[in-house]
């Protein structure tokens, strides 16, 4: 029997700004993101590196992709509120 629930709000954190998004990032280092690109695909995986031009995550299939910050056209992530 189920006597204490706990209820973690989330809120979503969407970037378009590729300034906003650089002054960011190591916020979410070594958190789950989503990344939209020039061409529309998106990547879902965790952020794990960061440098000046580029991004590295891994997505959720572990194949470790780095992504140039000029193809990401939006980013966004839940935290917890």
């Amino acid at each position: 029997m189920l006597t204490h629930t706990t209820i973690v709000s989330k809120k979503q954190i969407r970037i378009l700004d590729q300034a906003i998004l650089k002054e960011r990032l190591p916020e979410f280092l070594n958190k789950k993101v989503n990344l939209i690109l020039k061409d529309n695909t998106v990547v879902f995986g965790e952020l794990k590196k960061i440098e000046d031009h580029a991004l590295h995550v891994t997505n959720m299939r572990l194949k470790k992709i780095k992504l140039p910050l000029e193809s990401i056209v939006e980013f966004f992530t839940d935290v917890d509120a």
